[in-house]
């Protein structure tokens, strides 16, 4: 062990337990420096949304409790990483940096950028991989492009995984001195929290922590896993909740692929294999994020490069009222509604949401993508916009233009009984299974039983737009836009 110090710059690997690159810098020098830089100018227009700010405030203060518990301290700056990298690298002598890849490719180009500065000044910089289950780097065609398409991806991603080491890295020992830093910060001094307080209704849904992590995960194995593949869908079926860790680096992909195994679901088991496959498309859109960067502003698809998205005041409108969950469809609203008070969204819901703006109101996919930037406590760009891109048809593996989700088949398929309506929509809590799901219908019928159970028909907003004649709008407008730019 080297008697010299090395700084671990932490990012979006927030945990003590299987972090490579603490483990490994832990190993080879005796005393390491955990550092965090908050530096939301180098996003590339991507700084951290709101609640996902919310999340990193409380994340950042468990791993810090965390770090002071095993004798070390996490400490906290602001501004350009290399300039506060570089400070540190001279007052206090550092002869090497470790951190955990970035795959967003502002940071990414930045990272590039400190390393060769560092290395001229003699310092090592080492990045490992540890945001993926299997280093995307090594899944590629037989003509060595990236994959485009999810299906081969993932059969070469699993034969990947089959073959590397998942062994979790243990927690390491951590040697720090008790050192005051120039121009470290106090957390609270990062104004990660907004000045209002909507982000508070989130601490009833979100516990931070690396062991919460590991607990939701046990959890879901034992309470969920068993029905995941035949009731994943069910808006009443609570899914595994993990995004949110695994987007801050709470847990990692081996570690809950560790908890697969020692629950001997994995791999011979159906409904697991199905939930891998989910951690698989986060890989899937990492590849893409990386291999692909445009894709954060604009189309994987060269063909929707120019397409024409409705931009009028009409447009604005419907985003408006979209964003507020009040377009008269229930399921819609009821989503919308759930996102802004939890930070989250059923899976299923944020397709359904997001195909009525990209398709039945044809507004661009990029209005989508950034407010649920901003509303998300898991927002990821990759998967961010790869989601966002497959709805709208213009990504990776996409959604052909012509698949447009029927919100009200969609809301009688998946929440028949009205239970997670009924949730998030109380107004509508006295109708019906039958009317809960679209109840204007019943309204156009005139039904006096349903102003009853209202008590107003106003307290809905009517449709914001007809389904089935924005349906067919939406399939010409794709037919003509891409027929013309052909």
């Amino acid at each position: 062990m080297r008697n010299e110090t090395a700084l671990v710059w932490l990012r979006q690997d927030l945990r003590l337990t299987d972090n490579r690159a603490l483990w490994e810098a832990c190993q080879t020098y005796r005393t390491v420096i955990p550092i965090f830089i908050h530096s939301p100018k180098e996003y590339g227009g991507w700084p951290p949304g709101a609640a996902n700010r919310w999340w990193l405030h409380q994340t950042l203060l468990s791993l810090a409790q965390s770090l002071q518990n095993c004798g070390s301290q996490l400490k906290f700056f602001e501004g350009s990483a290399l300039s506060v990298i570089e400070q540190l690298v001279a007052e206090q002598n550092i002869s090497a940096v470790y951190c955990n890849r970035v795959n967003e490719p502002a940071l990414l180009a930045r990272d590039e950028k400190i390393e060769k500065q560092l290395t001229r000044k003699g310092v090592d910089f080492f990045r490992f991989n540890d945001r993926t289950l299997v280093d995307i780097n090594e899944i590629q065609t037989k003509t060595g492009s990236p994959y485009k398409v999810f299906t081969p991806f993932y059969r070469s991603w699993r034969k990947q995984l089959a073959n590397q080491d998942n062994a979790v890295l243990p927690k390491p020992k951590i040697t720090t001195f008790d050192l005051t830093l120039t121009n470290e910060k106090q957390l609270d001094t990062l104004n990660l929290l907004d000045s209002f307080n909507w982000h508070h209704k989130l601490a009833h849904y979100w516990q931070p922590g690396e062991q919460q992590a590991l607990d939701v995960s046990q959890q879901f194995i034992e309470q969920r896993l068993p029905d995941y593949t035949s009731q994943r869908d069910f808006l009443n079926y609570q899914t595994s909740r993990l995004s949110a860790y695994l987007q801050l680096g709470v847990i990692s992909p081996k570690q809950i692929l560790a908890q697969l195994v020692q629950y001997e679901v994995f791999p011979d088991n159906s409904q697991a294999e199905h939930f891998v496959r989910e951690i698989a498309w986060r890989d899937f859109a990492n590849s893409i994020l990386v291999h692909f960067p445009k894709t954060t502003d604009q189309p994987l698809n060269e063909r929707y490069k120019n397409f024409i998205w409705h931009n009028d005041n009409n447009a604005k409108q419907f985003l408006s009222v979209w964003q507020q969950g009040k377009t008269g469809i229930p399921i819609v609203d009821a989503g919308m509604r759930e996102l802004w008070a939890t930070g989250t969204m059923h899976n299923r819901v944020r397709m359904i949401t997001a195909s009525l703006l990209c398709k039945n109101a044809l507004i661009h996919w990029l209005h989508g993508a950034r407010w649920f930037w901003d509303t998300l406590v898991d927002a990821d760009l990759a998967s961010n916009s790869l989601n966002w891109q497959w709805v709208a048809g213009c990504g990776a593996d996409a959604a052909p233009y012509f698949r447009i989700f029927n919100p009200v088949t969609q809301s009688k398929k998946f929440d028949p009984e009205g239970k997670y309506i009924r949730r998030w929509l109380p107004e509508l809590t006295n109708l019906d299974n039958k009317k809960i799901h679209a109840p204007h219908e019943s309204i156009k019928t005139k039904s006096a039983s349903l102003s009853l159970e209202l008590g107003d028909t106003n307290d809905i907003p009517k449709p914001i737009v007809d389904l089935k004649q924005s349906r067919e709008q939406a399939i010409n407008h794709y037919q003509s836009q891409l027929s013309h730019l052909n």
